[in-house]
């Protein structure tokens, strides 16, 4: 005869309210699973039946009901998955993710220790970045930059640059200042902040180049306010002298400390040069010709203007030490060497090439080998 134990549904034994006695036997009728009682478990212990699920249940529990330290899991039962939560603000080590949130800190550690890194609050870079960064920046960088830069940069860029930009420039009206192609100032307006342009000492501006004619012009307006000269240099009290001025100035000290010229002292010349033969020496370039001004007397200032003269140079190679031709003074007198008027073979020659003379005009005259002056009404001999 078969041997009947105790029996019934899960549901019947999960409702049991008192617990099987010892080594009494309970069989499920619905999953056939064997339970056995200890006298204290309600519905006795399960000895056979152990399932997948069992064992997931009862892995599951030693996660998410055990203590741990930094981290905490969650087990879902209908889905067999588990998720963790994990603290890293005492993590040491190297993490490995595909995708991360939350913020980073600097190690307490670094010259930047707790220094926020990563804000994912605002979802930002806020730290100091080391290596190479690609993908757009949107925001300001504040800090230094060291490496290049690939790409567009919208914004203001206040620091030192060491390093190349390989680019135009363009204003914030969109007119090119440098032409990046062909490493070119475009035609846009340039305007000196202070007025000044400096050079190191001992070099030199140089506009355009030796394959090109160049050219500087400067423009003035006469509706502009002109320089008043007294009448003593103008011939007419008050003269406003109006339009384009270039102006050399000069002093025997810095402009930031200047102190007074003295006679004689040079005020500044144009030099006129030449590439040329320099016999023995080879080609060079050479001074040609030179027009100087120069103080004559500092203190004799009338309104704007103290004395000085204009001297001439020009290179002779055969006699180097009289190369000043002409001197003009602050009388008004104009001194040279030698003064050669115009020559001309005859009268009809003369007159052909001073079509309006005027009084006091000097030539000479071959025919006859006379000197000939213009009276104002007629040329007469001087002889």
């Amino acid at each position: 005869m078969p041997l009947q134990i105790r029996r019934g549904t899960e549901a019947e034994r999960t409702a049991m309210t008192q617990p099987l006695a010892q080594g009494e036997l309970l069989y499920v009728t619905n999953d056939q699973r064997l339970y056995i009682g200890n006298g204290s478990t309600l519905g006795g212990v399960q000895i056979t039946g152990y399932t997948n699920e069992d064992a997931q249940d009862a892995a599951a529990q030693i996660f998410s009901n055990g203590t741990h330290t930094g981290i905490t899991f969650t087990y879902n039962d209908t889905s067999a998955s588990m998720s963790a939560v994990v603290d890293l603000s005492n993590f040491a080590g190297t993490i490995r993710a595909d995708a991360f949130k939350g913020s980073v800190f600097a190690d307490d550690g670094s010259t930047i220790g707790g220094t926020l890194l990563v804000d994912a609050v605002d979802g930002v870079l806020r730290g100091p970045h080391i290596g190479t960064l690609t993908g757009n920046v949107t925001g300001n960088v504040t800090g230094n930059v060291t490496g290049n830069v690939t790409g567009n940069v919208t914004g203001n860029v206040t620091g030192n640059l060491d390093g190349d930009i390989n680019g135009s420039v363009f204003s914030d009206t969109s007119t090119m200042l440098v032409d990046g192609v062909t490493g070119q100032l475009s035609n846009g307006t340039i305007t000196l902040s202070e007025n000044n342009i400096t050079v190191a000492a001992n070099t030199a501006i140089n506009i355009g180049n030796f394959t090109t004619r160049n050219r500087i012009e400067i423009y003035g307006y006469n509706t502009e306010a002109g320089l008043t000269v007294n009448a003593e240099i103008s011939g007419a009290a008050g003269i406003t002298q109006q339009g384009a001025f270039l102006r050399i100035k000069s002093n025997n000290g810095t402009f930031s400390s200047q102190t007074v010229l003295g006679a004689g002292d040079l005020l500044g010349q144009v030099q006129f040069a030449g590439y040329v033969n320099g016999g023995a020496g080879g080609a060079q370039t050479a001074d040609l010709a030179v027009v100087r001004a120069v103080v004559s007397d500092p203190g004799d200032l009338i309104s704007n203007f103290a004395s000085g003269k204009l001297q001439f140079f020009i290179g002779d190679q055969d006699n180097p030490g009289n190369s000043k031709i002409a001197e003009f003074n602050d009388v008004g007198v104009f001194s040279a060497p030698v003064l050669k008027p115009g020559v001309y073979a005859n009268n009809a020659a003369r007159d052909a090439a001073i079509t309006a003379p005027s009084a006091g005009m000097i030539v000479f005259n071959t025919t006859g080998t006379k000197f000939q002056g213009y009276t104002g009404a007629a040329w007469v001999d001087l002889n």
